[in-house]
């Protein structure tokens, strides 16, 4: 039941052109990698780049433009919050028999949906590195050119995507009885409510999505477990909210 409700949203996802946005939004590392190579000014690289910190160091800068973070918060309330505003919902509840099986496969058509531009991302900037990056002073013209510090840059990256995930989880709970717009603004004003409770001394360690929210973070495996543990405690204790609060609207 749960393959067949993703595949369905999947559907959606592509006849609405979400996942033609979210793969265009995912050629941002493409023109940076092209601007290296033919030296465009509007692009500066500091210092040289190995594959890994290029492909991790995209994904961060996707995440920082906001409007990848925006479109995909969108999708999440409008998988939820849009279809019940359009009456929609009501014919898929119809077709099932357990409310929770429609939540818990609509959450993780989102979940798939944000993997999937994680993925893409890091091969397309996997692509560019070799194509134009490695031809540059500011990259190895051997693809397997390590540092001791690709580990953490891989581990931080894993981290962000989770942080997306709960804020993707936040903004499809609060679509239920919000509404499209202000779920997504909710999500966008979760995101920035970690980032001020970041400044607080002490307790930014234990805020989700340290590592993405905290510029000069300090890197620690207990610290990168610790929030790989939150975060997904976090989306798995939205899930159920979500199906709890879902299955006392009447239908």
């Amino acid at each position: 039941m749960l393959k067949e409700i993703i595949k369905v949203e999947f559907y959606k996802f592509y006849k609405k052109k979400y996942l033609v946005s979210l793969l265009c939004l995912n050629l941002l590392p493409l023109l940076y990698g092209m601007g290296a190579y033919f030296k465009w000014k509007i692009v500066l690289i500091g210092a040289k780049l190995d594959l890994i910190t290029f492909a991790t160091s995209m994904w961060s800068f996707t995440v920082m433009l906001t409007i990848p973070l925006i479109l995909l918060l969108f999708i999440a309330a409008t998988t939820l919050g849009g279809e019940i505003n359009e009456g929609q919902m009501l014919l898929e509840v119809t077709r099932i028999k357990h409310k929770k099986n429609l939540i818990v496969g609509k959450a993780l058509a989102i979940l798939l949906m944000c993997m999937l531009f994680y993925i893409t991302n890091i091969i397309c900037s996997i692509c560019t590195y070799i194509v134009f990056l490695s031809r540059t002073n500011k990259g190895y013209s051997s693809i397997f050119v390590t540092h001791n510090y690709n580990l953490e840059s891989i581990l931080v990256s894993i981290a962000s995507l989770l942080f997306i995930f709960f804020l993707l989880m936040t903004t499809f709970y609060l679509s239920i009885n919000s509404g499209v717009i202000v779920a997504t603004l909710s999500g966008m004003g979760v995101y920035l409510l970690c980032m001020l409770l970041a400044y607080i001394p002490g307790s930014s360690a234990f805020i989700p999505g340290y590592f993405t929210v905290v510029a000069n973070y300090k890197f620690t495996l207990s610290r990168v477990i610790f929030q790989y543990v939150e975060l997904e405690f976090l989306c798995s204790g939205l899930i159920f909210l979500t199906v709890k609060q879902f299955e006392k609207k009447e239908y």
